[in-house]
């Protein structure tokens, strides 16, 4: 295992605090402040308090899990963060990066999802699609700056590791390609 770089883990964790903060609890927040505005009305899924409960806690954590991981993954195996201040040094392809590209996307996009099953509110409902959009768009991107960083080897790792829905199974081995 490499020594991981302090100021990459410490400008990581920066970087999740004000994802969280800005991007996530301020716009739920807004989202809930406009359902009491409006008086727009709830939308129950009547699983009952425990089973509901349960259902948001474990896919809040699972979510958390899949951002802190993902972020653990990029500087274990690539020596970077998943922040363009510190990028990888190489391209991460081990890790939960074996079985999906996008598992910190996912994961945020899980706790959208887990936040509006917890209030029921159309605000929120509206900003978990919006993230959707927003997150396709940013990822088409980066995948672009991917491909010139990376050239043939990033190509092979994009068309054997799906980019959202996990690959349980690590049986396909990816190709090794040498970058010259």
């Amino acid at each position: 295992m490499r020594k991981m770089n302090i100021k990459a883990i410490t400008y990581t964790i920066k970087r999740i605090f004000f994802v969280a903060v800005l991007g996530y609890l301020i716009p739920i927040s807004l989202g809930l402040y406009i359902d009491s505005l409006l008086d727009l009305p709830k939308i129950s899924f009547s699983l009952g308090f425990s089973l509901g409960f349960f259902l948001e806690a474990v896919m809040f954590f699972f979510g958390l899990f899949l951002v802190f991981r993902g972020c653990y993954d990029l500087m274990k195996y690539g020596d970077g963060s998943p922040n363009p201040k510190f990028p990888t040094k190489t391209l991460v392809k081990d890790g939960l990066y074996k079985h999906m590209r996008h598992p910190i996307y996912l994961g945020w996009l899980i706790i959208t999802f887990a936040a509006y099953i917890h209030f029921g509110s159309l605000p929120v409902l509206g900003f978990f699609f919006g993230l959707i959009i927003f997150v396709h768009f940013y990822v088409r991107k980066e995948e672009k700056i991917m491909e010139k960083r990376f050239g043939k080897d990033f190509r092979t790792y994009r068309r054997n590791v799906p980019g959202w829905i996990p690959r349980i199974s690590s049986s396909v081995a990816l190709p090794k390609v040498n970058d010259k």
